[in-house]
């Protein structure tokens, strides 16, 4: 077992990185990580169903971050996107008036995704695109996948009206907000 101090002191060595890094160093708290051999078992955010293999998981109750092995050597985006969900689920859980705000843009967006693919359901978006569906699964993992997913900021710019309030301006002043983020940094540009 080790700590997020110290692998984020081994990915700020990443260049990359290293805005998003040094943003985590003063705002997360110290938690725990744990390296298992292999995948991990994860229930499926659509179905539900316990068969797929993540490569990190983070356990609120226990505040832990699990990682498979080769994450932090092979996917450091995965150890990002985890521990962007330590700072994410503990700011949606701490204002009620934060997490109707931050679900209502959720809501919002999959709406526009699923107009946009002509579909009803995440289970119909997951049959066409898992990795978009999963991405849209719960506002947990959108959230997170802002930061770690390029791919997914493409798809949301895509969608929506594309005047001043887009659904994406309105996605990153919340998340600047929600993370204490001065409104006028460029943080989550330089990051992503």
């Amino acid at each position: 077992m080790t700590t997020s101090s110290e692998i984020l002191e081994e990915l700020s060595k990443e260049p990359s990185f290293g805005v998003l890094v040094n943003y985590l160093k003063t705002k997360l708290p110290e938690i725990k990580v744990k390296f298992v051999e292999g995948g991990i078992p994860t229930s499926n955010p659509i179905t539900g169903d316990m068969f797929d293999i993540s490569d990190g998981s983070y356990n609120t109750k226990t505040n832990t971050i699990t990682l498979s092995k080769s994450s932090i050597k092979y996917a450091p985006q995965v150890v990002l996107h985890e521990m962007l969900h330590v700072l994410t689920v503990k700011s949606l859980r701490a204002n009620t008036a934060t997490r109707k705000e931050a679900i209502d843009i959720f809501n919002d967006a999959q709406k526009l995704i699923f107009e946009k693919y002509n579909v009803k359901s995440i289970n119909e978006l997951g049959k066409q695109l898992p990795k978009l569906a999963y991405n849209l699964s719960s506002a947990d993992e959108f959230y997170s996948a802002l930061w770690t997913d390029p791919s997914f900021i493409k798809e949301l710019n895509s969608v929506g009206p594309k005047a001043k309030k887009s659904l994406i301006s309105r996605v990153l002043s919340f998340l600047k907000q929600l993370l204490g983020i001065e409104p006028t940094s460029k943080i989550y540009e330089d990051a992503s």
